[in-house]
């Protein structure tokens, strides 16, 4: 399970090994059952928002040799996914 706050407070994002989500910290402090603002079946054993940008990055925790994983790349207000990469030990490819 991964778990990250973003750089101003505002909003947290939780993973699991099937699923990312993000709140409202304010909305959760107010009702510890609020919905989250994004919710994605995606890999989130590790989640973490770019400082700059304020996106979401998540993806799987670890990897096993010959394995490929992919780490997602999300606008957390609109939902959009803005990149992935795939990763297999050492190389790395970029869509946009």
């Amino acid at each position: 399970t991964g778990a990250a706050l973003s750089a101003d407070g505002k909003r947290l994002a939780l993973g699991k090994p099937d699923r990312v989500a993000v709140w409202d910290v304010a909305a959760l402090k107010a009702d510890p059952d609020a919905p989250p603002l994004l919710e994605k079946k995606a890999p989130g054993g590790w989640v973490q928002f770019d400082r700059v940008s304020g996106r979401l990055w998540a993806a799987e925790y670890s990897m096993r040799p010959g394995e490929e994983c992919r780490a997602r790349c999300w606008d957390p207000v609109s939902g959009a996914e803005m990149a992935a990469v795939a990763m297999r030990h050492g190389e790395a490819e970029v869509w946009h």
